[in-house]
């Protein structure tokens, strides 16, 4: 498959843009020892998320008055809790039982009904199926979705708008959605590299294949899909190759990686490990309080605050 055969193309990303704009946060970029840093942290509910769920949610013609649904370790559900509470939509979230307690509470403060389904992910997501079904409520899958990944490209499209031109981006991988989004933007212009820990290698192990296979992981991933009895990663890499990641597969320059095979991405994790305590700590701060980044600021050394800049203000007050 071509780059130009893809469904999720640029125009996609610049409609969700339009559509997403005025509910989602122009999150700022920092730089830090050479390296450009784009802070969805700070997205609303902590993460980017937000961006492929409300323009999945505001792409449909017509909304079901059972409101919306969907399975989650974690952040999806934030960020559909979310979407929810400023649509005035009803939001069930179906949880596996070895998500973190934080996760839930993060979810259940923007107000969505929760449900914990013992086992793992995929445990939850057949019952959100069966709930759908009696409810008729949309289901909002976190990423194997046109419209989902659309909104993911937006931040491509953002940071892009922020920085100018540059060579690579290094974006860490979890189902796929976010990855293939900034792929369907940049297409061949800049050089994606998706990075995933080496025990929860869910697209890479796929990507050499050639075709999907299945894999053991550990780790956080483990406890969330389930290490145990061979079961499937999230990852579904055809999805992901239609969704806007065709080019970043086998043989071409734009190949997924862990950071392992990376030695100078490893180098400037090192380097940077004083920074993502900072983001850490500001990532804490963003899903307590929607407080326009001074969770993140307030813990920045003086020399380090001046970096942190949006287009339109060099400083977040």
């Amino acid at each position: 498959m071509s780059a130009d055969d893809v469904p999720v193309t640029p125009d996609d990303i610049e409609r969700a843009t339009e559509r997403i704009g005025q509910y989602i946060r122009r999150t700022p970029v920092m730089e830090h020892d050479g390296v450009t840093l784009k802070l969805e942290l700070l997205q609303y509910a902590g993460s980017f998320k937000p961006r492929g769920a409300f323009n999945r949610v505001l792409s449909e013609r017509e909304l079901p008055e059972a409101g919306l649904i969907a399975a989650s370790g974690g952040n999806h559900g934030a960020a559909l809790s979310f979407v929810g509470r400023q649509l005035g939509l009803r939001v069930e979230i179906f949880m596996p039982s070895t998500s973190p307690v934080i996760k839930r509470a993060n979810i259940e403060r923007f107000g969505a009904a929760v449900t914990v389904i013992d086992g793992y992910y995929d445990d939850a997501q057949r019952e959100v199926e069966k709930r759908q079904a009696e409810t008729g409520a949309l289901m909002v899958h976190p990423y194997d979705h046109v419209e989902t990944v659309a909104g993911q490209g937006t931040m491509a499209k953002e940071l892009e708008q922020q920085i100018g031109e540059f060579d690579t981006l290094v974006v860490a991988n979890g189902g796929g959605g976010f990855v293939a989004g900034q792929a369907a933007w940049f297409r061949d212009r800049v050089k994606i590299v998706a990075v995933e820990p080496e025990l929860s290698q869910g697209l890479k192990p796929s990507l050499d294949a050639g075709e999907r296979v299945s894999v053991k992981v550990g780790g956080h991933r483990g406890r969330l899909v389930g290490s145990a009895a061979g079961r499937d990663p999230v990852v579904d890499l055809e999805a992901f190759r239609r969704r806007g990641g065709a080019r970043v597969g086998r043989g071409h320059p734009s190949r997924s990686t862990s950071a392992l095979d990376r030695p100078e991405i490893g180098r400037r994790a090192r380097r940077s490990r004083r920074l993502r305590r900072f983001d850490d700590r500001g990532r804490g701060a963003a899903t307590r309080r929607e407080d326009g980044g001074r969770g993140l600021r307030q813990q920045l050394r003086p020399e380090q605050r001046h970096r942190l800049t949006t287009p339109t203000d060099h400083r977040l007050a």
